[in-house]
């Protein structure tokens, strides 16, 4: 169960690393400019003549895989967010929060133990009590 978990995890860390990708792109896109229109005849390719056109097609091949990939892991993660929503239904209160909290929304501990107002030991004891009571259902 642990395992489903972390997955679900891993997927939303994935994403959220393809979006700073995509952002990373887009910031350096935005400072180019594609040459200007020649009439002279160019051999070999017009990116082959120009650096700052090859790069502009090298980030639009990037930003096309990359928005091929968040597809693909957005659906991936939303299934398997929706069978972890159900799996975790039957836990109660502060249990369920503790697993909501971490797993559904990637907090990181220390946000939960803030916004839950609970020390370090309480936090892992609950989350444990409610990985073993998930384990104990499947």
């Amino acid at each position: 169960m642990i395992n489903r978990l972390k997955h679900l995890k891993d997927i939303k860390d994935k994403i959220d690393i393809i979006n700073l990708e995509m952002e990373f792109i887009n910031n350096e896109y935005v400072g180019l400019s594609a040459p200007p229109y020649s009439k002279e005849p160019t051999t070999g390719g017009v990116a082959n003549k120009c650096p700052l056109l090859s790069k502009m097609i090298k980030y639009d091949i990037k930003l096309e895989n990359y928005k091929n990939d968040l597809e693909e892991l957005k659906k991936e993660y939303l299934d398997e967010r929706n069978r972890m929503m159900i799996l975790i239904d039957c836990l109660e209160g502060d249990e369920y929060r503790v697993i909501y909290y971490r797993y559904i929304q990637c907090m990181s501990i220390n946000e939960i133990r803030d916004k839950m107002f609970i020390g370090r030991n309480t936090f892992y004891r609950w989350r444990d009590n409610a990985i073993a009571k998930l384990e104990d259902q499947n």
